[in-house]
Formats: structure tokens, sequence, C-alpha cells
């Protein structure tokens, strides 16, 4: 397990697009590593790709349940004025919509007493969005 960390976490800040979405797969298999969940959190804010922050989205609503919702949540009302949010909503809401992930039972796992007000914002408006 500590060679699969060492080597997703490399993978996470090569300066490679393509391997960096890597990473997110590599994290997600074994997102229940601290260190995996972490990176993931952070590859949320990844500065050179949208695609990088989408798949890393994607990893923690699919692999992470409803702790892993909520992380996305609050990177997604953290940011509410950055438009680039959208495409992470967007594909949580196709995750939902294509029986993929049921994204709606995640959501009623979420303690939404303990949600930041921002991460209550973005769950509002992803259930907007999901039609939920």
């Amino acid at each position: 397990m500590r060679a699969e960390l060492a080597t997703a976490l490399a993978h996470s800040i090569s300066p490679d697009w393509v391997v960096r979405i890597a990473a997110a797969h590599e994290l997600a298999a074994i997102i229940e590593v601290p260190a995996a969940r972490s990176k993931l959190a952070e590859m949320l804010g990844d500065a050179g790709d949208i695609a990088v922050q989408v798949e890393a989205a994607e990893a923690l609503v699919r692999h992470g349940g409803a702790a892993g919702l909520v992380t996305v949540l609050t990177e997604l009302g953290r940011r509410s004025d950055d438009p680039q949010c959208d495409y992470l909503a967007y594909r949580i809401a196709e995750l939902q919509q294509s029986g993929d992930v049921r994204v709606l039972d995640l959501v009623s796992a979420v303690d939404r007493a303990e949600l930041s007000a921002e991460a209550g914002i973005a769950l509002r408006d992803l259930l907007v969005l999901i039609g939920g």
C-alpha cells in the first residue's frame, strides 16, 4: 500500500495533466488511506487543468461516500464565483442522472448541520441541478 500511495502522490504532481488524471484514479483505489483522500481534495484546486479537478471530484464522490461528497461541496461553495466549478457540479449531477453513483443517497447521509454555510449553498444548488 505504501508503494501505491507513493506512486500516486508522485503522479499527482506531474507537469503532465494526463498523468495527474491517472493519479486521481490511483488515489481513488486507495481512498481509505487518509493521505490519498487528502490529496484528492487538494487536486480539486488543480491550477493546471479543469479536467484534473473534475476527475478528483468524481473520484471523491464515487469512492469516498458522503464524506467525499462533502469535500466536493465544500470546494464548490468556496469557489462559487469561479465559473469553472460548474464543470464539477455538472459531473456530479451526471453521476446521479446516469445511475453510476446514487448521489441523492449520499446526500441523505450528509449531516447538514455539520456543513459549512458555503457547502450548504453548494448542496442546495446541486440538488436543483440534479432535480432532487
